[in-house]
């Protein structure tokens, strides 16, 4: 089974996108519908599922509206990491691929992990066409 692991902060919103969102001190995170456009392209070409890594898994509300989002963009959430003591996102993700045999697997994420399988965003800019293309190429279409 090919699996992107998907994070939300910093790869479908940006430090400018989240920055217009602050109201009466209340923080509404948004959710770039460009960007989940490009994980739709990414799913659609190379037929993996999507599992989230991201912290928003850890709260309902949270993953509820990024499923919800992401189902209204075509892409399914299939799975979510799961919230190990360590805090390490890089064990959270190999638990899961060990838990599901998972051997090919491309990471879309914006912290700087130590695994060769991550395609790195900046917070600036979150995912960008460039880097759907090599997520694309990594997990073959």
């Amino acid at each position: 089974m090919k699996t992107l692991f998907l994070d939300v902060d910093g790869v479908l919103n940006t430090s400018n996108l989240l920055s217009s969102f602050f109201i009466s001190d209340k923080r509404s995170d948004p959710v770039c519908l460009d960007r989940l456009a490009m994980v739709k392209r990414i799913v659609d070409s190379t037929g993996c599922v999507v599992v989230l890594s991201s912290s928003w898994r850890l709260t309902d509300t949270l993953r509820n509206r990024i499923t919800t989002e992401a189902a209204n963009a075509g892409v399914k959430i299939y799975d979510i990491t799961p919230d190990l003591p360590t805090e390490d996102r890089d064990i959270e993700i190999l638990t899961w691929c060990e838990l599901n045999s998972v051997k090919t697997y491309a990471i879309l994420d914006d912290l700087s992990l130590l695994d060769p399988n991550l395609f790195q965003t900046t917070m600036l800019d979150g995912l960008t066409n460039k880097i759907a293309d090599s997520i694309i190429k990594h997990l073959g279409d």
